[in-house]
């Protein structure tokens, strides 16, 4: 399996395609392959808008997140200090910021959502 460039996403459907038989580093490409490996075209603008920079640096100067961060409890359960209404605001723009998020995983944070939002309603009444 391959992974975004940018986001570390897994990426199923990349075949890479090389100039070189042996992908040598003496080669222009240094062994690269010709197309760099991304999950969404906002990490392919991410790579295109800023050539020549390492591919971290093009993550952090287009604003995107790993992957693997989205992932740890810190962003989806609430820490102590966070209003359950930042939470619900951080779930959502988690899931529809990301073009290349599933619909099964935006319909979990909908429930998500539904489900602050009604123990927010419970401490209001």
């Amino acid at each position: 399996m391959e992974y975004c460039v940018i986001c570390e996403r897994p990426v199923t459907n990349y075949a890479p395609v090389y100039c070189c038989s042996d992908h040598n580093q003496e080669c222009g490409c240094r062994g690269m392959p010709l197309i760099p490996c991304v999950c969404s075209e906002r990490c392919e603008r991410a790579v295109y808008d800023h050539i020549g920079e390492d591919f971290d640096v093009c993550r952090q100067l287009a604003g995107i997140e790993k992957y693997d961060s989205r992932l740890t409890t810190e962003r989806t359960i609430p820490k102590p200090e966070a209003s359950l209404k930042d939470t619900a605001a951080d779930m959502l723009e988690i899931v529809f910021d990301d073009e290349s998020t599933d619909d099964e995983s935006r319909r979990a944070a909908i429930t998500l959502v539904e489900i602050i939002a009604r123990d927010l309603l419970e401490k209001v009444i």
